[in-house]
């Protein structure tokens, strides 16, 4: 079983202008190179994404109808001044959605981003917009989480070969990538593997290495970051901490299934790739290997941007 993080009452009335708010195409079309692809690297999804031109109507659309779902909000005073030790989510939620109003956007991704890091920033389960979580189940299909976003823009969900973990070893906490790497991510077929060896990149020596910095920072620097701007749904930091590292579940009805993580698996596919100072098992030399993320498709089929 998964679990959907969204709020309801956010969905009820955001999620009937947010599903439709994808602006009218441009004539430049980007999305063909994508199309009818299983795998492709983000930087060609981002181009297709925002080939679709800022629209003003929408933004007023959908500006209005959050704003009336924020009038229900019993939390927002408490956002203006939010007690230790949750100043993380502090947040003028009317000052906030004047400046989105306000705010040139160059296309309707943009817009919806902003709207997106916003919303995910208060760190509530109820203004999640929304949550791609991927999680391979051992002997099953890929499942995934979502919530509120536009349609348009939840088609492809990054991935990096690389999740991580932290355990202890001889009574120090270290982080690592994760050690079931090369199990897990076969599950997602040939096409995957298939990408990193068309462009030399050997992802499988990974498996269980040393974690010492992760974009020039100590790791667990690095996972607040993404706790504080990324992960979401949780006030409280030490969970949105362990939700950046990968983990796993069994359901109620027996099936086990493993996270991602929020560094391995981000909504966004603003990344292309993702810097690592490490030390593989058998090695007791550092290196630094930028391991790319490949997006996944996850929607229905399409040949160009207006399907």
């Amino acid at each position: 079983m998964v679990q959907s993080f969204g709020a309801r009452t956010f969905q009820a009335v955001a999620l009937s202008t947010a599903n439709t708010s994808c602006a009218a195409p441009s004539t430049v079309d980007p999305c063909v190179k994508i199309s009818e692809k299983l795998y492709v690297p983000p930087s060609d999804v981002l181009a297709c994404y925002k080939a679709f031109p800022f629209s003003e109507a929408l933004r007023q659309n959908v500006l209005t109808n959050i704003a009336r779902v924020f009038d229900f909000f019993t939390f927002e005073e408490y956002y203006l001044n939010s007690p230790p030790p949750f100043q993380e989510s502090t947040t003028d939620i009317r000052k906030t959605l004047e400046r989105i109003n306000s705010t040139k956007y160059e296309t309707d991704y943009d817009f919806n981003k902003d709207l997106f890091d916003f919303t995910t920033q208060l760190n509530d389960g109820h203004t999640r917009p929304h949550n791609t979580f991927l999680f391979l189940v051992m002997d099953a299909d890929p499942i995934m989480l979502t919530g509120w976003w536009p349609d348009c823009y939840t088609i492809f969900q990054n991935l990096l070969p690389t999740p991580i973990i932290n355990i202890e070893e001889n009574g120090v906490q270290g982080v690592y990538i994760a050690f079931d790497i090369v199990e897990l991510f076969t599950q997602l077929g040939p096409e995957y593997s298939d990408y990193f060896d068309s462009i030399g990149f050997d992802w499988k020596r990974l498996q269980g290495a040393k974690v010492l910095e992760i974009e020039g920072q100590d790791p667990y620097a690095y996972v607040d970051h993404v706790a504080k701007t990324i992960s979401g749904n949780y006030l409280d930091h030490g969970i949105r901490v362990n939700s950046v590292f990968s983990s796993y579940r069994i359901s109620s009805g027996g099936v086990f299934s493993q996270r991602v993580g929020d560094l391995a698996g981000p909504w966004s596919v603003d990344q292309d790739s993702m810097t690592f100072k490490l030390i593989t098992i058998n090695s007791t030399t550092a290196e630094t290997v930028k391991v790319p993320f490949l997006a996944s498709y996850l929607g229905a089929p399409f040949t160009d941007k207006d399907s």
